[in-house]
């Protein structure tokens, strides 16, 4: 069974990085209503000050790339956030997925 909103990965892994060179990763939001139902992503934030996060519609309705950035100016140490995906599916109109890093 294909979850009708699936996010990949499910949790995001920085491992040990320099908040100096604004190491990103990505994450994958894929649509999979049947019947041209259309969902799109609407917001994306991380609940730590030290990332930010940005939304890029892939095919509109169906597929979204959200690229989370280490801030060049987040403090060190190890960071454990969420990040959350706001989007226009009654169903599952927040999304959640855990943000983990080491920042030096």
């Amino acid at each position: 069974v294909r979850a009708l909103l699936h996010v990949t990965p499910s949790q995001v892994q920085f491992g040990s990085v320099e908040a100096k060179k604004q190491p990103s990763r990505n994450v994958i939001v894929v649509n999979n209503r049947t019947g041209g139902v259309k969902v799109n992503v609407t917001g994306a934030a991380v609940d730590d000050s030290g990332f930010d996060a940005d939304v890029v519609t892939i095919e509109q309705g169906r597929r979204y790339q959200v690229t989370i950035t280490v801030k060049p100016e987040a403090s060190a140490g190890p960071r454990d956030a969420v990040l959350t995906l706001e989007t226009s599916d009654p169903e599952f109109p927040t999304l959640k997925v855990p943000v983990r890093a080491n920042i030096s």
